[in-house]
This record gives C-alpha cells, sequence and structure tokens, in this order.
C-alpha cells in the first residue's frame, strides 16, 4: 500500500498520514475492512494517498465504481500513480474511452505503465502501429515493464528476433515474458535454456509457466512423471487450459477413467480444444 509522507511543520506526523499508517499496517495484516474504514477517515480529510489507497482498497473488494471515485479524488490531489490506478478501474468497468484519457493522463506525467494501458487499448482498437510506438517510447524512457511487454507482442504477433532482448531484460519482473522466450529458446533448439526459464517461473510460482513446463517435460524430454507434476500444479493455481493437457497426459498412460473425467471437466468448462478432442473421438 503507498503510504503519504506529509508531516506537519513541527515533523510530527498529522492524523491523515497516521490513519493511512495505520491503514497499511491493518491491510498487510489482511484485515481489508478495517483498512477501509481507516483510508475512509483520513480522506475525509482531502489526503490523497488515503484516497489512492482507499480505491485500492475497494478493488480489492471487487467495488469497482466506488474506486474509480476514490481515485479521482486522488487524481484531482494530484497524488502520483493515481491516474493510471482511475484507467484500469474505469477499463474493468467498460469505460474504455475514459480509461484511455486516465492513462493518457498517467504516461504524461511519466507514468510508464499508463503508456502500457493505453497501448493495449489501441491495439484492441487496431491501432497496432500506434500502439508498438507508445510501448517503445515507454521503453526508450527506460520502463523493463514496457520491454516486457514490448516483447511478448513481437513474438506473439510477429516472431520477432529483436523480442528475445527485451524479453529478457523484464525476465523477473513479468511473468508473461517466461513463455515466449522459452518458445523461442526451443524453436532455436535451446531446449535446456528453454526448460531453465521455465523452472525458474515454476519455482516462484508463477502460474504462466506451469503450462508450457508441462509441455516441454512431455513432449521434448518424455518425462510424463514430471509434466503430469507441472500440469497438476498450474491446475491448483488456476490454469484450466492444463486441464485439458493433462487428460490427454493421463489417456495416453493408461488412465483413461481419469483422463476422461478430466475431459469432459474442460469441454463443460468452455474449452473449445476439449471438445474439438471429443468431436474426435
Amino acid at each position: 500500500m503507498t503510504q503519504s509522507a506529509s508531516t506537519s511543520e513541527c515533523g510530527d506526523p498529522v492524523e491523515p498520514e497516521a490513519l493511512v499508517r495505520a491503514g497499511c499496517a491493518a491491510a498487510d495484516r489482511g484485515h481489508i475492512r478495517e483498512a477501509l474504514r481507516l483510508f475512509g477517515a483520513a480522506a475525509l480529510h482531502g489526503d490523497g494517498a488515503a484516497q489512492l489507497n482507499l480505491g485500492n482498497t475497494y478493488m480489492q473488494l471487487g467495488r469497482r465504481s466506488d474506486a474509480v471515485e476514490a481515485f479521482g479524488a486522488a487524481r484531482a490531489a494530484g497524488e502520483p500513480g493515481a491516474a493510471y490506478s482511475l484507467g484500469r478501474a474505469l477499463e474493468d468497468l467498460g469505460q474504455v474511452d475514459a480509461a484511455f484519457e486516465a492513462y493518457q493522463q498517467a504516461w504524461s506525467e511519466g507514468d510508464a505503465k499508463g503508456a502500457i494501458g493505453a497501448s493495449w487499448i489501441l491495439g484492441d482498437r487496431g491501432n497496432r502501429i500506434e500502439s508498438f510506438e507508445l510501448l517503445r517510447a515507454a521503453v526508450g524512457r527506460g520502463s523493463d515493464l514496457a520491454a516486457g511487454v514490448l516483447g511478448v507482442r513481437l513474438w506473439e504477433e510477429e516472431r520477432a528476433r529483436e523480442a528475445e532482448g527485451l524479453l529478457v531484460r523484464a525476465l523477473n519482473l513479468y511473468p508473461p515474458t517466461r513463455p515466449p522466450l522459452a518458445e523461442m529458446y526451443l524453436e532455436q533448439g535451446r531446449a535446456a535454456e528453454a526448460l531453465a526459464v521455465l523452472r525458474q517461473g515454476t519455482q516462484a510460482l508463477e502460474v504462466e509457466c506451469f503450462l508450457p513446463m508441462g509441455n516441454l517435460l512431455y513432449e521434448v524430454a518424455d518425462n510424463c512423471e514430471a509434466a503430469e507434476a507441472a500440469y497438476r500444479m498450474g491446475l491448483s493455481l488456476g490454469d484450466a487450459n492444463c486441464r485439458l493437457n493433462l487428460a490427454l497426459l493421463l489417456r495416453a498412460t493408461h488412465r483413461e477413467q481419469e483422463g476422461l473425467a478430466l475431459l469432459l471437466a474442460a469441454v463443460e468448462a468452455g474449452d473449445e480444444l476439449a471438445r474439438k478432442h471429443m468431436e474426435m473421438e
């Protein structure tokens, strides 16, 4: 949570800062309702950090409309990071034009996350060149996060070799960089490096890494036991795409009943690939 750094002239914390500090402590302990109360009390004094933290807490609770109001107040108070947070809440509410405006303001204030948010919207609107130019501008200003986003897109959309340096730059900052980097390494015959990249991600419990790790272990290393463990862990962490791959592995290793049950569960969950597998039988 962000804390205000404002103090009174004599050096003692003013009341809103003390409330924000207490709210952050409550949030760190998982006492979200108490944090909400404390941030709300501080926000009554017009404290920008309190409004920003209040908005973040509303986001945790799924109260997007309340978050928009709090982030808007934080932005009006000139709180750093408020414009980007406002854009994120607005985008969640489907108010894309307003979100884009907030992201642009964040970027104009030097927040690279604003450039990233605006670039996604531009890409969704079909303005691909402008989207990439915005990312490149953020990378040029030193944003490793923007480098990761740009690297992922360059690889997934163009198979561009320049993506490698960008992906490596953001490897420990942006988890989605690991699967495309591993895929690139595999295409170059660098299986050991691909495995190392994914292993680092699975050790950090980055959910994006378990499916490609399982695929590599199964299809390249021919290690069914380790692949199964990777698929199961990915599924437990919330990657539903692991269900189909696990089902196919189980059926291939003569555990037909369990595999078929997982395949049916994938179909029921709306997995189109799983449905196609069922139709082919």
